[in-house]
């Protein structure tokens, strides 16, 4: 199985195997304002966000950088046009089990270069309002797959949802927990959210328990709260908060460098 944690389905967004809760592309509502010291050098841009082209992804250099994460194995950083070359095999191969979990947008992607590029663009787009962080996640220069921060609201929540899958053949090898724990080192200490969230199908034992392992709590299970191949789903939903993170840093310091 390909190993995903998260997003909302039914939505444009995906869910996963390993796939822990977000929203997708589409419905840009901003919500909240986004709090000082808060990662989001072009958030300043104000209206001139809208339209964003892969030339504004090509000028967007300085925020790129700036979210790069590595952890012990693994280099966490935002995806670039030519990675089009490895991220289309990655699709091709792991597209039944993406899609049997919700992970629908990339798995529409393909082989279509012109939609890959709108999807670089639009997830661009998304950061600079603040909205959504997505990262391709490396070993010694080799997509494996990918991890996001999505829906993120600001103000009184300050929350988001986790989202991560990885390609079948690298499941089983701990990529996923070391991925999220950089994924949530950089919600923490660079994004200052308070709260992340996961959504898991219930019968996604692997995907639970790396939630259990990173010190995600389980809130119980929430009534069809999304939709995998048509059909409404219930999911189990559980948190973390910046408390539990700061309670266990040591300990993620030393199994996964973050």
């Amino acid at each position: 199985m390909t190993d995903v944690i998260g997003k909302r389905p039914g939505t444009a967004g995906e869910v996963g195997r390993f796939s822990f809760g977000m929203g997708g592309l589409g419905r840009l509502g901003v919500g909240g304002s986004a709090q000082p010291g808060v990662l989001n050098p072009l958030s300043q841009a104000g209206d001139e966000v809208m339209g964003f082209t892969m030339g504004d992804v090509a000028d967007a250099g300085e925020l790129q950088e700036l979210l790069e994460v590595r952890t012990r194995r693994l280099l966490l950083r935002p995806l670039r046009s030519d990675d089009f070359g490895a991220m289309a095999p990655l699709l091709a191969a792991n597209a039944a089990a993406l899609e049997a979990v919700g992970i629908v947008t990339l798995v529409q992607i393909g082989s279509d270069r012109a939609a890959y590029d709108q999807f670089l663009a639009d997830i661009t787009f998304l950061r600079a309002i603040d909205q959504r962080v997505d990262l391709g996640v490396f070993a010694d220069d080799e997509l494996l797959g990918m991890v996001g921060l999505h829906s993120i609201q600001r103000g009184q929540v300050e929350t988001a949802a986790a989202m991560a899958w990885v390609a079948q053949a690298h499941a089983g090898r701990g990529c996923v927990t070391e991925a999220l724990a950089g994924l949530l080192g950089l919600a923490f200490d660079d994004l200052a959210l308070h709260r992340v969230e996961a959504a898991v199908l219930p019968d996604n034992a692997a995907a639970r328990r790396v939630a259990a392992k990173l010190g995600f709590e389980d809130e119980g299970l929430v009534r069809r709260w999304g939709t995998v191949r048509g059909v409404w789903r219930d999911f189990c939903r559980a948190s973390i908060t910046v408390e539990d993170w700061n309670a266990r840093r040591d300990e993620y310091t030393r199994l996964y460098g973050v």
